[in-house]
């Protein structure tokens, strides 16, 4: 459990004197789907829409993070999901902007994957002409293996990710203490931690 929410929950848990059982494993949504039967107790680093609000609370935002829109190549005309050969767009199975891009983009069609990993591979091998994740994961994936393959070539306009940790509201005491303890953070603790992880240089 690494990277810049796994260094602000275990900061958030020593704050309020949590133990805190980390599971392993699972895509985003067997994980939200665990944790609404009960299995777990916070999905850390979940965005917020209409449908999720109604089974959980969520404290933060923890962070925001635009959506990007990927690209295999020079095979994609344009800069947005309605541009000249968009017909099938990758994204995470259960995104939180699903329903609404149903409704914005009638004529498009959604291919779901469990990984980012596997969302951009789809792009790359023609299952999908376009994916969609959140700007700090795709910038990461898009370095390590699809340098030169892939690109990004726009954002989603008022699709953000804003991630919280999500709580179902079933344990509002949980909620209240994670809120307490997060407001507790300073912002030089906040600032340390998302330099160590957010922070790019280009040579």
């Amino acid at each position: 459990f690494d990277g810049m929410l796994g260094e602000l929950t275990r900061l958030v848990a020593q704050k309020a004197g949590l133990i805190v059982s980390y599971e392993q494993g699972g895509s985003f949504a067997d994980v939200f789907d665990k944790t609404r039967r009960g299995e777990l107790d916070v999905v850390v680093g979940s965005a917020r829409n209409a449908e999720r609000a109604k089974a959980f609370d969520f404290v933060g935002p923890l962070l925001r993070v635009p959506t990007v829109i990927v690209a295999a190549g020079d095979q994609f005309l344009g800069d947005g999901l309605d541009g000249r050969g968009a017909r099938r767009v990758a994204l995470l199975r259960q995104h939180f902007l699903l329903p609404v891009l149903r409704s914005r983009h009638p004529g498009l069609r959604f291919v779901e994957f469990d990984t980012q990993a596997e969302v951009l591979q789809a792009v790359r091998q023609g299952e999908a002409d376009l994916a969609i994740g959140n700007m700090k994961v795709v910038n990461l994936l898009l370095e390590q293996r699809h340098q030169g393959a892939l690109k990004t070539v726009g954002i989603v306009p008022q699709g953000d990710s804003e991630l919280y940790f999500a709580v179902p509201k079933g344990q509002p005491e949980l909620s209240a203490v994670l809120r307490s303890a997060l407001d507790a953070t300073t912002p030089a603790e906040r600032h340390a931690i998302e330099n160590r992880w957010l922070k790019v240089e280009f040579s």
